[in-house]
């Protein structure tokens, strides 16, 4: 018996009051039918901001979190129709099917902004349903506790097609885009290996910010050697994107213009990068512009590119922190 362990199990300190017996029948649910929402035919999006748990520095982490929930808390003003739930550096997005047109305008109106400034973000789109459950116990909460209870198939599937891609794009199912592609003629684009995504948009200004930014990224990944190449091939896959996607020169040309700036360190950099997501030099085309591009406004994109704690190993802009 001397091996034997003895838990000893300490009684929780008593809550104040007194405790009396409560008759079954004067239980009532605590559910808020009224202000509860039940949708069985949705579309719902899943959202999670790209090397968030990789993030070195504190401040680097809060103002990711400020623009990402930001960026949400505007679309949730201006689409009233949709219903946002946001976590930490992830959010759910959900409305009816009869709000398909509504749901992607908001959300490509969130892809930008988030582009903009610096965040790349990975979606996940599904067919399904969605509920939220209102209950008088959360709305009476102390402040200690915040919580929402909502769930559904759509949830549970737009989870699954966003873990299922690289790259900062909309993931979805074969199901979930022959109902866009019918409904609203949505192109669907096949990226690795046969995984469908949806476009978030192809705004000229949009695409400059989004593939320069993932351009810088991309070279700073490529000097982590092994370590970054997880993250090389997400930033391989949102170039290709805004190239293919883009009917205007601004993607290529941010491309050409990061490649002619001091951001990378020599020749071989360049071309190694250039070959990586597979696209030819073109500097000597672009060069006048390339040339009033470095003595104008390159400083806030390049300074957006680097800003990222989880790749850039000289983070001395956080330095505050310590």
């Amino acid at each position: 018996m001397n091996n034997v362990p003895v838990f000893v199990m300490t009684p929780p300190a008593p809550l104040d009051g007194e405790a009396k017996s409560i008759p079954l029948s004067l239980l009532k649910s605590p559910v808020l039918s009224e202000k509860s929402i039940k949708i069985d035919e949705a579309i719902v999006g899943y959202f999670d901001i790209l090397g968030f748990a990789s993030k070195k520095h504190w401040h680097d982490m809060e103002l990711s979190l400020l623009d990402f929930a930001g960026t949400l808390l505007t679309v949730a003003q201006e689409y009233r129709d949709l219903h946002v739930n946001v976590f930490s550096d992830c959010a759910f997005v959900g409305a009816s099917v009869t709000q398909l047109e509504r749901f992607l305008g908001g959300i490509r109106y969130a892809f930008g902004r988030w582009a903009a400034n610096g965040i790349l973000v990975r979606g996940g789109v599904s067919i399904g349903s969605y509920n939220e459950t209102k209950v008088s116990h959360i709305v009476a909460a102390p402040e200690n506790f915040t919580g929402n209870l909502f769930g559904g198939s759509g949830v549970a599937k737009a989870v699954q097609n966003e873990k299922q891609g690289d790259g900062a794009l909309l993931f979805t199912d074969k199901s979930s885009a022959v109902v866009l592609s019918e409904n609203l003629g949505e192109p669907v684009f096949s990226v690795q290996n046969g995984r469908l995504a949806i476009g978030w948009g192809n705004d000229p200004t949009a695409m400059y910010w989004f593939v320069g930014i993932s351009f810088i990224r991309l070279l700073l990944a490529l000097r982590m050697g092994d370590e970054g190449n997880a993250i090389a091939n997400k930033l391989r896959t949102n170039i290709i994107y805004g190239v293919k996607v883009s009917h205007e020169l601004h993607a290529r040309f941010a491309i050409s213009a990061i490649c002619s700036s001091s951001i990378p360190t020599n020749e071989a950099e360049v071309q190694k990068a250039l070959s990586f997501i597979g696209i030819k030099d073109e500097r000597k085309k672009f060069c006048v512009a390339i040339n009033a591009w470095l003595e104008s406004d390159r400083d806030l994109l390049t300074l957006i590119g680097l800003m990222d704690s989880s790749i850039n190993p000289d983070m001395s802009i956080w330095e505050r922190e310590s």
